[in-house]
């Protein structure tokens, strides 16, 4: 499945400003459940992403916890405060209270 690419771009916004506001690095299955859970985009649309972003360098594998995870790099800070008003509001809102539910665990 392919989408356009102001579509794409945009999820791709939201995954890095996932990452920003949970200000740790995530692993993969962190990345899926809080935009599955949230309906916030489908599996598929999340790996291309995921990719996307790691080939552009504004996110990057790093170990944290003896594990993989992905973090937000310089690049991808730069990038999302320049986009930031790409991301719906909705959106915002809703990892938002991700973050809020689960910064702890």
């Amino acid at each position: 499945m392919y989408l356009d690419t102001s579509i794409l771009a945009d999820k791709k916004l939201v995954i890095l400003y996932l990452l920003e506001n949970m200000n740790i690095p995530l692993t993969k299955a962190q990345i899926t459940d809080a935009v599955l859970d949230s309906n916030l985009m489908d599996y598929f649309t999340l790996q291309q992403c995921l990719a996307g972003l790691e080939g552009t360098e504004v996110i990057k594998q790093v170990d944290y916890q003896q594990r993989k995870c992905y973090g937000i790099t310089d690049l991808g800070r730069n990038t999302l405060k320049v986009f930031l008003n790409r991301i719906p509001e909705t959106s915002m809102e809703i990892i938002k209270q991700y973050v809020l539910n689960n910064k702890d665990s």
